[in-house]
């Protein structure tokens, strides 16, 4: 499994809301996500299934739209060692 951070300023629209949620239903390959939000920032933790999958969503039009919608964001990518 891969898990990828990607962070993000905060930003105060409903937008980014609408794009986690068809990241969610239409990403194939997505085994959890999450979105949180801080004083500084916010992220998105990605859970997928294979660096397949994670490859295929890389090439997509919806990231193409994440990448326009915040402007800024940084992705780290991990590999699972452990999981509960």
């Amino acid at each position: 499994m891969i898990a990828v951070v990607m962070k993000y300023p905060l930003r105060p629209d409903a937008e980014k809301d609408e794009l986690f949620d068809r990241f969610v239903s239409e990403t194939a390959g997505v085994v959890h996500a999450y979105q949180v939000e801080g004083p500084d920032g916010g992220a998105t933790i990605t859970i997928w299934e294979s660096q397949e999958a994670r490859d295929a969503y890389m090439q997509s039009s919806l990231k193409g739209e994440v990448d326009s919608a915040l402007p800024g964001l940084t992705r780290d990518v991990y590999t699972v060692r452990r999981a509960k």
